[in-house]
């Protein structure tokens, strides 16, 4: 999380108040930090929800590489006059409410079918390229 790019904004735009005071600034890092731990949280529980019931897999390359695609790629603090929330950039560059559990177990299932579907090629494409033959084909000469 080192290489997020923080922003504070009220009403989109940079404000020296924010600059200028360091209790608003503490205040913004305060809502920052929480927002990221909450997500790491949503992340972890919809990870754990997911591997419910799915032994045997090869889980471990899949999550990780799920988890490093899923890392915050920038993460604003705004104020629109009312109140202040927490924005993250998606990977198009839009941004959107820092996700929660149910966001990420949506990612998880489109991840885990595409991951799936690609494996399923794989194999297929691996077995019509490749026929295997038991001992008895081998032992008469294919």
């Amino acid at each position: 999380m080192d290489s997020i790019n923080n922003q504070f904004f009220i009403n989109n735009t940079a404000s020296p108040v924010i600059t200028d005071n360091p209790g608003v600034s503490e205040l913004l890092t305060q809502a920052h930090t929480k927002a990221l731990t909450d997500r790491e949280a949503a992340m972890e529980s919809a990870i754990d929800t997911f591997m419910r019931g799915k032994g045997g897999y090869d889980m471990h390359g899949f999550l990780t590489e799920f988890k490093e695609n899923e890392k915050p790629r920038a993460v604003s603090v705004v104020y629109d006059g009312l109140g202040s929330y927490v924005e993250e950039q998606d990977a198009r560059g839009a941004w959107r409410l820092v996700k929660g559990e149910s966001d990420f177990m949506d990612d998880l299932m489109k991840a885990y079918t595409r991951y799936n579907l690609t494996n399923a090629a794989v194999e297929y494409n691996k077995g019509k390229s490749l026929p295997t033959l038991n001992r008895e084909q081998v032992s008469q000469g294919g």
